[in-house]
């Protein structure tokens, strides 16, 4: 259990920020001793769990809950898939974004992709603005800014979501 430096609050080891005040965690200490020497080591900072540099600070790149590293996508190759399959692609990119984001913030536990698209179905797409409003909620703090999801929640309420979508992927490929 990690402690905040700025708040005191307790935080899960994965977490990168902390759940109460938002502020960075330091990243956890490395149970075998020494520095991790692989991808992303810097003098000072142990690697257990696939910690790497990202702009701004640390995060992590492998959710150990899922089981998976997080990847890079080509945003326009998204955009495309989706219009070609109909929004069958949009689905699995909804999945994807909100699984990674939840990750990298170090929310493992939240409200999983496939959650998501289930709520949405239930609700006839009311879910949607929350969850759009959430995700950049969630981005803001992996980019370090206090813009929140405002932006995002107008985008969903246009139905611009595609817009909110690259938006979320470009965080995410900034931060793997």
């Amino acid at each position: 259990m990690k402690r905040c430096t700025s708040c005191g609050a307790p935080n899960p080891d994965s977490a990168g920020f902390c759940t109460s005040c938002g502020a960075r965690l330091p990243a956890s200490p490395n149970p075998g001793g020494g520095a991790y020497q692989g991808r992303g080591s810097q003098q000072g900072y142990s690697n257990p769990q696939g910690y790497g540099p990202r702009q701004g600070g640390y995060a992590p790149n492998y959710g150990p809950s899922y089981g998976y590293m997080i990847q890079p996508r080509s945003i326009v190759l998204a955009i495309v898939l989706s219009i070609l399959t109909c929004g069958l692609y949009a689905i699995y990119w909804i999945i994807k974004l909100t699984d990674e984001i939840n990750t990298l913030s170090g929310n493992p536990n939240a409200t999983s992709g496939g959650m998501v698209i289930l709520f949405n179905i239930i609700t006839c797409g009311i879910y949607g603005l929350y969850w759009a409003y959430k995700m950049g909620q969630n981005c803001s703090m992996l980019n370090g800014d206090t813009s929140g999801g405002a932006l995002n929640l107008i985008l969903a309420i246009f139905g611009l979501q595609i817009i909110n979508m690259a938006l979320f992927q470009d965080t995410i490929n900034r931060h793997v």
